[in-house]
């Protein structure tokens, strides 16, 4: 657009001003400038106005309001269309207090789970080493539903199941692209020789190709650590699904053991009454009489000692269950033949030749090797150097309008990712040797826990020979007792080592029952009941203080 020098201000003011001097005016300056009807803002209809701006202190040069006009067509439209896209992709937010609102309290953390919803869970459950089982807290905890409660309500458990998000959300993250760019300029002459210029302006978009020469590698990297995450979650809860199992059965022996201590208790005191009336009848010594008022003491702080075991395995069980701590746990009478019955031998034995098939965290180790490697080709195709291309429009000050492709090229002269590999190379390597460590470890472990599992089975079959050969002569001493042949002294001293060598059977049972659940944990291996490991799906009776 020509640009008219106007030399009398005065005549410039008519011109804004006056719309016959306009009107004039470019009747006789028809080809220098151009007239813009211009709604008014008092009244109706609309102003012929000049697209002048006057310069300050009467300068001569006068600024078109085209390259104003073309602004603020312009730039409004691009920001516009960036703004509703930028909007459209915006995930929404969610406070922390509307989405926990009453979840925090003492109470709500620590109430004891509906048995409805235990109920439908546990016939729902699936895990890969743990069998699903019908929960009823009203009967007692068995064996198997003390495992899956504590899979189901520890919660400890739920935070390592938020691994899984992270991890979903991460493979999401790996195949996406990077968003294309959109740039704009818009600049004014602002100095030197402007007549007869226009504004400039420039539009370009840009997307960075790079990103496909690593996608694939990103996503498998991203892959395999989701399934390494999703085993070592579910290796977490096999861990926790033992733990309970171990705290169960201590539970249940040292409940056991309490019924014995009783028995013995009543024995010794029996005995004691019996030595008290011999003394004094000048039959006993008094130091018979003292060694046996010193067992009773030994016996009845035993008693003392096992209530505390129990408190302390009730709060273990309940811990490790997710239970509230004011909920007294009853556990039921299941029968535990041992030496085991032939077919859990069986699986016993075998158990250490699956360890590779079945320790989740190994084959979680497994993959998290495949995710390095997968990360150790990541790095490695990131020296491709970064590639943009993209497609530009502009127009200069001499009003010339140019349109193309660009591209652009990252020079690799300093970084060569060459820190980001080698430190890949060593999260790969650190990988595979705890890879190798942990099968070590495994095979090891089992070996060394088969190994004592043997030596304490072979011990309870000696124990078990004395401690019947004990109760045939306590029952034989109640025969001669009940023809007068044998006094009452010999015959309870015979009952106090017949419930010592039960007790040690007991301890003998608490050790074997925990190497068997050692062994399920080092190897993975859900030892499933037979005749002699009966759970609840067998039997279904409540504690009653038998053996």
């Amino acid at each position: 657009m020509k640009v008219r020098i106007i030399k009398n201000m005065a005549i410039h003011r008519k011109f804004v001003t006056n719309h016959r001097v306009m009107s004039s005016f470019v009747a006789y300056h028809p080809h220098s400038t151009s007239v813009y009807r211009v709604p008014q803002m008092q009244g109706g209809g609309c102003a012929v106005v000049l697209p002048v701006l006057q310069a300050p202190d009467g300068a001569t040069d006068l600024v078109p309001c085209e390259r104003l006009r073309k602004l603020i067509d312009c730039i409004p439209a691009v920001f516009l269309m960036t703004l509703l896209l930028f909007i459209s992709g915006c995930a929404g937010y969610t406070s922390l207090e509307s989405q926990y609102a009453g979840n925090g309290t003492i109470t709500s953390l620590t109430a004891l789970p509906d048995e409805e919803a235990l109920s439908r869970q546990g016939t729902d459950f699936r895990h890969p080493l743990i069998e699903p089982v019908s929960i009823n807290l009203k009967d007692g905890i068995s064996l198997e539903e003390a495992a899956v409660i504590a899979v189901i309500a520890n919660p400890d458990l739920k935070t390592e199941r938020d691994r899984k998000k992270i991890a979903d959300a991460q493979l999401i993250q790996a195949g996406l692209l990077p968003n294309p760019q959109l740039s704009y300029n818009y600049e004014f002459p602002t100095g030197g020789v402007t007549r007869d210029t226009v504004n400039a302006f420039g539009i370009g978009i840009d997307w960075d190709i790079s990103a496909l020469v690593t996608r694939q590698a990103r996503l498998s990297t991203a892959d395999f650590n989701k399934k390494a995450v999703d085993l070592e979650v579910a290796w977490k809860e096999w861990q926790t699904a033992e733990a309970a199992k171990l705290h169960w059965l201590r539970l249940f022996w040292t409940m056991k053991k309490r019924t014995l201590l009783k028995e013995w208790s009543l024995t010794l005191g029996k005995q004691v009454a019996l030595l008290r009336q011999a003394v004094e009848r000048g039959v006993e010594t008094a130091p018979a009489l003292a060694s046996a008022r010193t067992a009773l003491l030994e016996v009845q702080a035993g008693l003392a000692k096992n209530m505390e075991d129990i408190r302390q395995e009730k709060a273990a069980l309940k811990r490790i269950m997710g239970l509230p701590p004011d909920y007294d746990p009853v556990v039921q009478d299941s029968a535990f033949s041992i030496p085991f019955d032939p077919s859990v031998m069986a699986q016993i034995n075998s158990a250490p030749e699956n360890i590779m098939s079945r320790r989740l965290d190994i084959m979680a180790l497994r993959d998290a090797c495949r995710s390095s490697d997968e990360h150790v080709r990541e790095t490695v195709l990131s020296q491709f150097p970064k590639i943009g291309i993209g497609f530009t429009h502009a127009g200069d000050t001499g009003d010339v309008i140019t349109t193309g492709p660009a591209v652009t090229l990252e020079i690799p002269l300093f970084d060569r990712r060459q820190g980001e590999i080698a430190m890949a190379r060593a999260y790969r390597a650190r990988a595979i040797d705890e890879y190798r460590a942990r099968i070590f470890d495994a095979v090891s472990t089992s070996q060394e826990i088969k190994v004592r599992l043997d030596s304490a089975l072979a011990h309870y079959m000696k124990t078990e020979e004395a401690a019947a050969s004990r109760r045939n002569m306590v029952e034989m001493y109640r025969e001669a007792l009940s023809h007068g042949n044998a006094d009452v002294i010999t015959y309870y001293q015979a009952m106090i080592t017949l419930i010592k060598e039960k007790t040690a059977l007991l301890d003998i049972k608490t050790g074997i029952s925990e190497l068997a659940v050692a062994m399920e944990t080092a190897t993975g291996t859900y030892i499933r009941p037979g005749n002699g490991w009966k759970g609840k799906n067998q039997q279904k009776r409540l504690m009653n203080g038998t053996i």
